[in-house]
């Protein structure tokens, strides 16, 4: 795998300083959502292996979406 990807041993990991720039935002009441063209389970999955489970996020999956990447539908539905 690249070096500077996050991921090691098939595992995900945060990169360095990416949980500090998200609780910092969270801290100033900036509004965060996920949104993924992969299925709900891969982003719950994926959100837990990453140790952020203890945060609630709005989640959205592009799979419910009539139209799929490259369309924007997904960010326009997260901006709801």
């Amino acid at each position: 795998m690249p070096s500077g990807t996050g991921a090691t041993s098939g595992a995900v990991a945060l990169l360095p300083g990416v949980r500090d720039w998200l609780d910092a935002f969270r801290q100033h009441g900036v509004w965060q959502v996920i949104g993924s063209s992969g299925p709900m389970a891969n982003i719950v999955t994926t959100i837990r292996a990453l140790g952020l489970a203890t945060i609630s996020w709005p989640c959205f999956q592009g799979a419910t979406l009539p139209l799929g990447k490259p369309h924007p539908d997904l960010f326009f539905s997260a901006l709801r």
